[in-house]
């Protein structure tokens, strides 16, 4: 490499830190003596009125502004104009310079389709944002058909979407291609003070592509507060359903969030016994992951079918026997209509379950509950309780069920413990 290019490089390398320092009169002398362009970048692709924009140096932007041939809507490496820097920087004064520059284009969309007033969303800059919603002739859903994104689904403050409300022209209603809408991204993602201003305008029923509502992404998550702003709202479908049948009650049960499960049943029109598309009821889902406390919640619920299988015909008291859930077995053989006999698709019952499982803790339960308990029934296969433990070795199950005066011993398993 010659001097000479030695010497524009370091031209340059001062030319750009002069510009992120605000060092107007090393950038007023670069320029008036050509050492280097105006459009030219450093390494990373920022420009000069980038590099200004994103350091806060409002002189040397509005010096470069005045340029004649500056391209005010360069974008540096990552896909940024100096506009989306100067609003990602949070520089209200070099929006509004910038906005005064004939060339500006105020829609210009980074890769991911984020324009600079998304971008003012996502920061809650409010001024900012004004500055852009007065920009003359500015397409407020500039991009939907590209991206399905709105100022509204952007912006996660009270500040802004306060402002935004104002706005006529914003539809708060509009939603992306996943089918967003401003309301079930607030509620998504736990912001309540948002989901409180947009309520009174928004469609509380609305869905994502995947059928699911607003209601069942605060419920899922344990969103209290936004469930219950939610459940005050007039025509509110409690008992809506996604695409897998889940419903806000369903998702609550099955993640485990009881004071989200209060809330819900505290409605008299909330389906208890709602069946999902895997045939699951939100008492199965609450046993299925141990949920005592919201499985003793839905017990206490006068409609509560306590028996209703899943779609292999399992009961909740075979899957709490099935799972090992000891307490919650408990709990459910305290319910006045619980089946402890009833047996599945296969002929397995709660009993057989604990005991070929090793469960002695269950059995004992199961054998306490009632003296109607059936010790014999036999599977399809022809397997009973008893001969399902001595097969696995679950000593002292075999141990506990022998002491039950209606016990049958198998005559070969007789033979073989008499057997010298």
């Amino acid at each position: 490499m010659s001097s000479g290019d030695d010497d524009n490089d370091a031209t340059r390398h001062r030319f750009f830190a002069a510009c992120a320092k605000g060092d107007v009169t090393t950038v007023t002398e670069t320029l008036a003596l050509g050492d280097v362009d105006v459009n030219d970048v450093d390494d990373d692709g920022n420009g000069a009125l980038l590099l200004a924009c994103k350091y806060g140096q409002l002189d040397v932007a509005q010096l470069l502004l005045l340029h004649p041939f500056l391209d005010v809507n360069a974008f540096n490496d990552v896909g940024y104009t100096p506009l989306m820097e100067a609003v990602d920087a949070s520089h209200p004064a070099h929006v509004a310079a910038l906005l005064q520059h004939p060339s500006i284009n105020v829609e210009a969309t980074a890769p991911g389709g984020s324009t600079a007033l998304m971008l003012a969303c996502i920061q809650n800059e409010v001024e900012i944002v004004t500055h852009l919603l007065a920009y003359p002739g500015l397409r407020v859903h500039h991009g939907l058909e590209r991206t399905g994104i709105t100022p509204f689904m952007m912006a996660g403050a009270v500040d802004v979407v306060r402002f935004l409300l104002d706005q006529p022209r914003l539809r708060v209603n509009q939603v992306d291609a996943n089918g967003y809408s401003g309301l079930l991204l607030a509620s998504d993602g736990g912001h309540s003070d948002v989901v409180r201003l947009l309520l009174p305008q928004s469609d509380i029923n609305l869905v994502d592509v995947r059928g699911v509502s607003v209601l069942m992404y605060a419920a899922q998550q344990g969103r209290t507060e936004i469930v219950s702003l939610l459940l005050a709202q007039p025509g509110l479908d409690v008992n809506c359903t996604d695409s897998d049948g889940n419903s806000g009650l369903v998702l609550a049960s099955a993640h485990g969030y009881p004071d989200t499960v209060d809330y819900l049943l505290d409605l008299p029109r909330i389906d208890v016994n709602l069946v999902n598309t895997d045939g699951m009821t939100p008492l199965l889902l609450a046993i299925a992951d141990d949920h005592a406390g919201i499985v003793r919640q839905l017990l206490a619920e006068p409609t509560i079918d306590v028996n209703a299988p899943d779609g292999e015909g399992r009961t909740p008291l075979m899957a709490a026997s099935l799972f090992g859930h000891c307490e919650i077995t408990r709990a459910l053989l305290s319910h006045p209509h619980v089946l402890v006999n009833a047996q599945d698709e296969e002929g397995s019952s709660a009993l057989y379950y604990a005991s070929a499982l090793g469960f002695v803790d269950i059995v004992d339960a199961l054998l306490d509950a009632t003296k109607d308990i059936q010790v014999n029934a036999t599977t399809l296969t022809g397997m009973t309780p008893l001969m399902a433990a001595m097969d696995r070795d679950h000593d002292r199950v075999v141990a506990t069920l022998l002491k039950h005066p209606a016990i049958v011993v198998p005559e070969a398993k007789r033979d073989a413990a008499h057997a010298p």
